[in-house]
């Protein structure tokens, strides 16, 4: 029987490094109706011990930190009645779905299904102006203090208030009323389309992670041949704040569009993110900018996104 002392969960990963079975600390909030139940915090011992330069800056979790937690395997036991036909949420959903996926892949675990949602999109219905994604902006323009960003836990219970101050400006009692009045979808944890890395900051394109264009598949049924991208070469430079690169690429390709690692003459769309000055130059455009601005210039009907424009052919997916 699934626990009544809370309606929902809210839970934030943080990984050992670029293999997204790396989890190293784990937070959980629960919570009923608008109020917090309990904040939980555990650090894992990634599989392979390996913690990467980048990630320990970002979150500051050491191999010594994990030298007496549980692995994965170990902790499943303990955590599994949080998932397990709950309604789960988290910040930027696909990433932390996709840590939970590949740690239970990696140790051939079972998991019932539960459906989960973004408390991005969640938020999103209380915002009326331009605010960014990142947990940071959100937690700003809530209001919500932010002190220790990257800590599970802290994250885990600031995306929590993002739901619950949501739920609050909504006079709505219960996380399924909101849901459903909105119109916001949950989707099932036993559908996700798992990535198995996450980008690093400026690496190349066409060699991050080692992962190729080739491999990304659309993992959607049916494509509508209306969608802006539908059979159009796109093409990525920089960094986007609210996705990493693999997440974009594959929204790309869910919605039928065609991922190019380099501008030509038969780019349709060039999707530029924030790029690094001490890599482009003072100017901050990148080749790829730079040759699509001239191309422009010689009469190509290449289009020129930024990251706003990007996200907007995608808003109904949020919805839906």
């Amino acid at each position: 029987m699934v626990n009544s002392e809370f309606d929902f969960v809210v839970i934030d990963f943080e990984t050992a490094n670029n293999n997204l079975d790396s989890a190293c600390s784990l937070g959980i909030v629960t919570v009923k109706g608008i109020n917090i139940v309990d904040k939980i915090h555990y650090y894992i011992k990634p599989p392979t011990g390996q913690f990467s330069t980048t990630n320990t800056k970002i979150h500051g979790i050491t191999s010594r930190d994990v030298d007496s937690a549980d692995t994965f395997f170990e902790l499943w036991e303990k955590i599994r009645s949080y998932f397990e036909g709950r309604i789960v949420i988290a910040h930027n959903a696909q990433f932390d779905m996709s840590v939970l996926k590949n740690c239970l892949d990696t140790y051939k675990l079972t998991c019932a299904d539960f459906i989960y949602t973004d408390s991005i999109s969640i938020s999103s219905l209380a915002i009326d102006e331009n605010v960014g994604r990142s947990l940071k902006d959100r937690a700003a323009y809530f209001g919500i203090p932010l002190e220790n960003h990257h800590n599970a836990v802290e994250d885990a219970y600031v995306a929590s208030k993002l739901v619950t101050e949501t739920m609050l400006k909504f006079n709505a009692p219960l996380i399924n009323w909101l849901l459903i009045l909105n119109n916001i979808h949950a989707k099932q944890f036993y559908n996700i389309n798992a990535t198995k890395y996450f980008v690093k900051k400026n690496t190349k394109f066409e060699k991050y992670n080692h992962i190729k264009i080739s491999e990304f598949c659309c993992s959607q049924v049916e494509v509508d041949i209306e969608h802006p991208l539908y059979i159009k070469n796109c093409v990525l430079t920089g960094e986007l704040q609210s996705m990493g690169r693999e997440t974009a690429i594959q929204k790309i390709v869910d919605v039928g569009g065609v991922v190019k690692s380099s501008v030509s003459n038969k780019t349709d769309f060039l999707i530029v993110g924030v790029q690094d000055k001490s890599v482009v130059g003072e100017d901050g455009q990148s080749s790829k900018e730079e040759k699509a601005h001239q191309m422009i210039k010689n009469g190509s009907t290449i289009q020129i996104l930024n990251e706003e424009d990007f996200l907007n052919l995608f808003i109904l997916d949020e919805v839906i």
